[in-house]
């Protein structure tokens, strides 16, 4: 299945410090990132004619009940091809699987990359990279990377390219830490 159009997409986005992080990762690697927004991690993608009073309505929900989450991003990653993504991977948790499966339980995603079985949580840090673009941003990073720790603070419905942020929930706070 492929969307046409402008898609919304829902995300959960990193705290400030992580992101901090995510933002240094993608300065060294000095590629340019062709979608403009705050690291996150997306949860699922919906094609443009979705209804998105109605996803605002089963987002929210969802948002009222979930607490802040907790992770830690243990690994690098790549989706390779004639436009390779370079992403930072959550080590992934029952808790964030749950979440995951509760979204599109409610609203079932329409991108197949991010049904239950498919999903690869990851924040991006470059996109549409050629196979050298990629082996360079590899190198970049080799000598920087370390694992890191964030909070997931904030779900959000966004409508991209270019990116609007439909609506927009912090997150309750949780004094769940990361180790």
């Amino acid at each position: 299945m492929l969307l046409c159009g402008m898609p919304y997409a829902v995300t959960l986005r990193l705290d400030a410090e992580a992101a901090a992080e995510v933002e240094r990762l993608r300065a060294a690697i000095e590629a340019e990132i062709l979608i403009e927004y705050a690291p996150h991690v997306t949860l699922a993608v919906y094609p443009d004619d979705r209804d998105v009073d109605e996803l605002r309505r089963m987002v929210e929900t969802l948002a009222a009940r979930w607490p802040a989450l907790a992770v830690r991003f243990a690994a690098l990653g790549l989706f390779v091809g004639a436009a390779t993504v370079v992403w930072v991977a959550p080590v992934v948790t029952g808790e964030l699987l749950r979440r995951h499966a509760e979204l599109v339980a409610m609203v079932a995603a329409g991108h197949p990359h991010y049904w239950p079985g498919s999903w690869v949580p990851h924040v991006t840090l470059a996109e549409r990279l050629t196979g050298a673009g990629a082996a360079e941003a590899i190198i970049a990073l080799d000598t920087i990377w370390q694992p890191f720790c964030g909070t997931l603070d904030r779900m959000e419905i966004v409508h991209f390219a270019p990116v609007e942020i439909v609506a927009s929930w912090p997150l309750a706070r949780s004094y769940a830490g990361c180790a």
